[in-house]
Order: structure tokens, then C-alpha cells, then sequence
């Protein structure tokens, strides 16, 4: 499957791919240089299942994953529905998204920033923006 759309670039089909080969290689996917799990969120409008790639950063058992901007789809989903599926290697368990505010929040969006700057200059990412200083952190915290 192409992960091109006459010429442009087609987040969905890279979206597709990935999903793919991450649960057939149990979490490796050979075309992205950093950790990613797969989030699974239930649709604010819709009620229906969306899973989608994100990059993460730990944090104790915490998972924190910062959306490239405040209207992406998975982030108003976990504001409307913030329990949520996440599948971390061949792992797969129920999460409770939360806000991370304050000096963690800015500690972690530098982080997320460090990691992709690295990323573009590797020449993954497809010239992704880092986070803004306004991009919002969420905290995956396990349901155990």
C-alpha cells in the first residue's frame, strides 16, 4: 500500500500501514526511529473505535503523548471519552487519559520537541512542526 496520495502525502494511508506492521511485529516499525504505541480512543461525535499511531515518552507507568495540535481528532476524543485503549509491544491494556499541567507539562513538551527535531533531521516526520508552546500533554496512566 502506497503511502502516497496522487503525490501528496496521505496521513490515513501512513496511519493504515503502520497500524499493520506494528501488530505484526509486536511494536517494531522499521520506518520510525522512536518508541510509538498505538492509542485507541472512542469518537466524540461518532461513538465509534479510532486507533492511531503516537509517539510517547515515559514517565514512571505513565505514557505521555503530546497531539501535533489541539484540534487533532484522537486529542478531542480523549477530552470527551478519557478512557482509552493503548497497545504498547505486544501489550495491550486500558488506559485513563489526563492533563498534564504546570512544570511537568513544559518539561515533557521540550522533550517532545528534542525528539522531533531529531526525527526531521534523520529524515523522518516528513517536516513534522515540533510542539508549539500552547500544544497540550496527555498522560496515559494504565488502569491496573
Amino acid at each position: 500500500m502506497s503511502t502516497w496520495n496522487t503525490g501528496e502525502w496521505n496521513m490515513n494511508s501512513w496511519n493504515k500501514q503502520v497500524i499493520e506492521e506494528y501488530r505484526t511485529t509486536g511494536g517494531k516499525v522499521g520506518s520510525v526511529p522512536h518508541p510509538l504505541l498505538l492509542l485507541t480512543t472512542t469518537g466524540r461525535k461518532s461513538g465509534k473505535s479510532f486507533t492511531v499511531p503516537v509517539g510517547y515518552i515515559t514517565d514512571a507507568d505513565r505514557f505521555i503523548v503530546v497531539p501535533s495540535s489541539a484540534t487533532a481528532d484522537w486529542y478531542l476524543n480523549v477530552l470527551a471519552h478519557p478512557q482509552v485503549k493503548v497497545e504498547v509491544g505486544k501489550e495491550s491494556f486500558t488506559a485513563t487519559a489526563t492533563l498534564v499541567e504546570g512544570e511537568q507539562r513544559e518539561s515533557f513538551l521540550q522533550q517532545a520537541r528534542k525528539l522531533v527535531e531529531e526525527q526531521n533531521a534523520q529524515g523522518y516526520g516528513h517536516g513534522e512542526a515540533p510542539p508549539s508552546e500552547d500544544s497540550p500533554v496527555v498522560a496515559l496512566q494504565p488502569v491496573r
